[in-house]
């Protein structure tokens, strides 16, 4: 379809006009505006507007319930751990093992302090 010498779609004119109920003229100038191809002094105006406006924030009614989410001890990595402590106590150089947790162990050897992290990767999908 052509309209003030543009070519526009004939289905998307049909969908304006069936959903904001507006002629067939001013579906036309809709698209051409919301397309880039021509300009609407209103829809300038409007966006300059905004662009000024700074953003508001409100706060709801109700306060924001705290979630708390509990923490995921897994039994394969502090197995793990073990099996390399016990490793690195059976050389004389490693000294002073501390397990924090499941996932990290300290020692010091050969006058240096070292933690091992242990880290468990997803499966690939």
């Amino acid at each position: 379809m052509k309209y003030n010498g543009f070519d526009v779609p004939g289905n998307a004119i049909d969908n304006l006009i069936d959903n904001l109920g507006i002629s067939i003229a001013d579906a036309c100038e809709l698209w051409l505006a919301d397309n880039g191809k021509m300009v609407n002094e209103e829809q300038e105006k409007a966006n300059k507007q905004a662009e000024k406006a700074p953003r508001r924030y409100e706060q709801g009614a109700n306060p924001r319930k705290k979630v708390k989410k509990e923490r995921k001890v897994d039994i394969n990595k502090g197995c793990l751990l073990k099996i390399i402590k016990n490793a690195l106590e059976n050389d004389e150089n490693c000294t002073n093992f501390v397990q924090n947790n499941e996932v990290t162990l300290d020692f010091s050897a050969f006058g240096d302090d070292f933690t091992i992290k242990l880290t468990k990767h997803r499966k690939k999908k």
